[in-house]
Parts: C-alpha cells; structure tokens; sequence
C-alpha cells in the first residue's frame, strides 16, 4: 500500500512516503538555491561523519531522504517536561557533542565558522538516542555564539515558556556546551536575548 503524509514545513512541502515495507521522507524545494545548498551539506556533513539523514534519491527539485522517525528534540522537550524528568544529562551531553561535532567538521572543509542559523528544537531528530539534523538549507557563515543563543532562547519559550524546568534544561544545556567548546558566554547571552526579541515577533 501506497500512502504519503504531508509533514509541517514553512519553507518547502515535506511527505512522509509509506509503501513497500518500509518509509522515506521527500523534500520537495520551491527556491532551487535552497535545493542545491542543502544536497550539497547533507554530502559533505555524511563524509564527515555527521549524523544527517542519507539522500535515498535526488531529483530535479527534491530529495528522497531517509525517514529517522518523529521523535524531535520538540517532542523529547514537551514530554520529558510533562514528565517532571530530572535526569536529562545524558540528552544535553548528546546535544552538545553534536554541536561540538558539527562546527569542527564545517570549520575543517570550509576553513571559517559554519552556523545552522535555524536552531528551532523541530529541526534535531532523536534516531536510535542519537541526535541527527534535519533541515540544512539556511547554513551560513556566522558566529557559533549566535546558535547557541538562539537555541537557548528556544529551549525556554514553547509553551508553556520560561517554566522553572525548562529554565534549568536551559542552564544545563549552556553549561555543558561551554564546557565543551571555547565560546564567549556574554556574547551568547546577547544572541540569546536578540532571539526573545525575534520569536516574540513571529508568534505575535
């Protein structure tokens, strides 16, 4: 049986593609720039060992991706939170290893600091307890502080936001990212707060 499910994407029309025993996801790109620069990442960041989905397909404006299930780092968010989980530590150690990861490899195949830029908790995938990244077409160059800022200032503001479990989420997240990368804490705060200002916008 035949079956495709249309996913949530501001930016493209992204189908779940169900038949034959198995599962696909296919990224079909309005902007054909987005559709070459995203390729091309998710071949470079597989070569260096960062964990992205595998290109089942490539065609002329979309990719049949590998399907690495629901579990986003959102749903892991929402739901260890419902749960009152305290212990957490193994998800941050996780998340910030893959960052740590992801801007070694970048820095070493381009020779300049790479950002994500879009650090929305949809876009990380929980596969088999390990992060993978999805979405890749608005990587830039930038200041790494500036992902991390925006990833802090997401971690606290789905709703319900800024609870006292999702603040401490976020102060363990911070710490154990500058534990693990040679970063300038004030400069992540400001990059912190310009992403308040910025989500307060869009969710207006």
């Amino acid at each position: 049986m035949h079956k495709e499910i249309e996913l949530v994407s501001k930016r493209n029309r992204v189908l779940r593609i169900i038949g034959n025993g198995g599962s696909s996801i296919r990224k079909e790109f309005k902007v054909m720039k987005r559709f070459s620069a995203e390729t091309g990442m998710l071949k470079l960041l597989k070569n260096e060992g960062i964990r992205v989905p595998d290109i089942l397909e490539v065609g002329p404006d979309y990719l049949l991706l590998e399907d690495l299930g629901d579990e986003t780092l959102l749903a892991w968010l929402e739901r260890s939170e419902n749960q009152n989980l305290k212990n957490y530590e193994f998800m941050v150690e996780e998340m910030a290893e893959f960052l740590k990861d992801f801007y070694r490899a970048t820095q070493a195949v381009f020779n300049e600091t790479m950002i994500m830029n879009d650090m929305n908790f949809r876009n990380f995938i929980i596969h088999e307890d390990r992060i993978y990244r999805v979405d890749l077409e608005q990587i830039s160059k930038g200041e790494i502080e500036a992902d991390i800022g925006r990833l802090l200032a997401f971690a606290t503001t789905y709703d319900p936001p800024k609870t006292d479990w999702k603040i401490q989420f976020r102060n363990s997240l911070l710490e154990k990212i500058l534990k693990v990368m040679d970063l300038d804490r004030k400069l992540v705060q400001r990059w912190e707060i310009e992403e308040y200002k910025d989500i307060e916008d869009r969710r207006k």
